[in-house]
């Protein structure tokens, strides 16, 4: 894992950390050619990753290149998903992928109180059945003294 920061010391510690190698902001773009995903999350005003940075590198990959733009306003430019092998999301892709899947999960609840419904009143008959047991024991306990009695009588 590759770490890029404006301030190289923050790169270092975050490379030390995730257990990665530090590089330059400045002298990032040769890594690219070595890249299988980049993150972008800055808090610059404009594009940090633009055609003239990266095109040249990114015009003749041959693997793709997953590019993850995670800022507002965006860090990389769009235009560079333009290129073969190279996907370009950012945080509204990845808004909408989280929103479908909150959406699947709703569309599921229905099933889910109906098979709770179906085990529950499961339950509730097996429970409600507890009670009647002693009865039940009782009234066979009581026939049994009869039928004993009237064979030794």
């Amino acid at each position: 894992m590759l770490v890029a920061n404006r301030t190289y010391r923050k790169a270092v510690d975050l490379a030390v950390q995730y257990h990665g190698t530090a590089v330059k902001f400045e002298e990032f773009e040769p890594y690219l050619a070595q890249a299988d995903i980049l993150i972008s999350s800055t808090s610059a005003p404009g594009y940090v990753l633009n055609r003239e940075r990266a095109g040249n590198v990114l015009s003749r990959r041959e693997k793709p290149v997953f590019l993850i733009d995670l800022a507002v306003p965006r860090d990389i430019d769009p235009r560079l998903a333009d290129y073969d092998n190279v996907f370009l999301y950012n945080i509204d892709d990845l808004m909408a992928v989280v929103e479908r899947n909150v959406e699947e999960r709703r569309s599921q609840v229905g099933l889910v109180e109906d098979i709770i419904g179906s085990e529950l009143a499961q339950f509730m008959d097996w429970f409600e059945s507890l009670a009647v047991v002693p009865l039940i024991r009782t009234l066979h306990e009581h026939m049994n003294s009869i039928r004993a009695s009237e064979v030794d009588a």
